[in-house]
């Protein structure tokens, strides 16, 4: 598999992850340090390829980093909004 494949996997997987966290309080989970992680893999896939499906990842990757960060001042029902809507990055990128 691509790198960027495996990357969209894993974005995908913490968005579901995100928002069972999110939905049900006793699950604790390390939203913010896997998104950091995830973060810093997709800037470093986009710099190695500029290729717009990594800028796509990477502005998706930094959503997400955005509402961990944020997540306890922002009600559930908006953060599964907002991170349903982080993954639809890539039309920011083809939007012509």
């Amino acid at each position: 598999l691509r790198p960027g494949a495996i990357l969209f996997a894993l974005l995908c997987w913490w968005n579901c992850v995100a928002i069972d966290t999110w939905e049900s309080p006793a699950a604790k989970r390390p939203l913010l340090q896997t998104a950091a992680i995830l973060t810093c893999a997709a800037m470093a896939l986009f710099a190695w390829t500029h290729r717009p499906v990594a800028l796509a990842e990477a502005i998706t990757a930094a959503g997400f980093l955005l509402l961990a960060a944020r997540a306890h001042r922002l009600s559930p029902n908006l953060l599964r909004v907002a991170v349903d809507c982080c993954l639809l990055s890539p039309l920011l990128v083809h939007v012509r």
